[in-house]
């Protein structure tokens, strides 16, 4: 009787999770994204700087896909690549301000400053050099990490932060290192 009633529940169990995969199967698969033109990116940083070495972050492409950059201008090669989140986004795309308390992202050149341990490990200040992100220390951006970002891209939107770069830790830990060694000065949003 016991085995009976166990052989039911498991069989209902798994026309659940038959059901739910036939849904989840029959959604639209994601559009294929171009991977980026990181040739522009080289120039914009070039442009903007004299060291060796550049943080760059892409809000234009998809949050699941890769989007922190981290350049070697020297030998035009792209040491490491990772998911980052940003902040209020609408229907997707990323939205922008430089107003506290909009907890969105802000374009521009930051300087990387001090290195801390905050609320979430390790972090960055980021001081905007910009216009349109002179407010990045009141707004308390800064470059950090949290375990809700995936590691590798993936096929759903991730997480949103309250405006700061926000990485993988395993992705952070790596950065952060690069940072020290090389002694990175600047971050570029676009």
């Amino acid at each position: 009787m016991c085995a009976t009633r166990l052989t039911a529940v498991l069989i209902a169990c798994y026309m659940l999770v038959a059901a739910s995969c036939m849904q989840s199967c029959a959604q639209p698969a994601r559009a294929v994204v171009a991977a980026p033109d990181t040739a522009a990116y080289f120039r914009k940083a070039k442009a903007l700087t004299t060291e060796d070495y550049f943080l760059y972050v892409d809000l234009s492409l998809p949050s699941y896909t890769n989007r922190f950059f981290v350049l070697d201008l020297k030998n035009r090669k792209v040491l490491m690549r990772g998911l980052c989140c940003s902040g209020k986004t609408k229907n997707g795309k990323t939205l922008y301000a430089n107003t506290p308390g909009s907890n969105c992202s802000s374009k521009g050149l930051y300087k990387i400053g001090a290195r801390y341990f905050g609320r979430f490990g390790e972090a960055y200040k980021l001081h905007g050099l910009d216009a349109t992100n002179s407010n990045a220390l009141k707004r308390y951006v800064v470059l950090h990490s949290h375990p809700y970002v995936p590691e590798k891209p993936c096929t759903e939107d991730i997480v949103i932060s309250e405006g700061c770069p926000t990485l993988n830790p395993n992705v952070f830990k790596k950065v952060s290192e690069i940072v020290r060694k090389e002694q990175i000065s600047y971050l570029f949003i676009q």
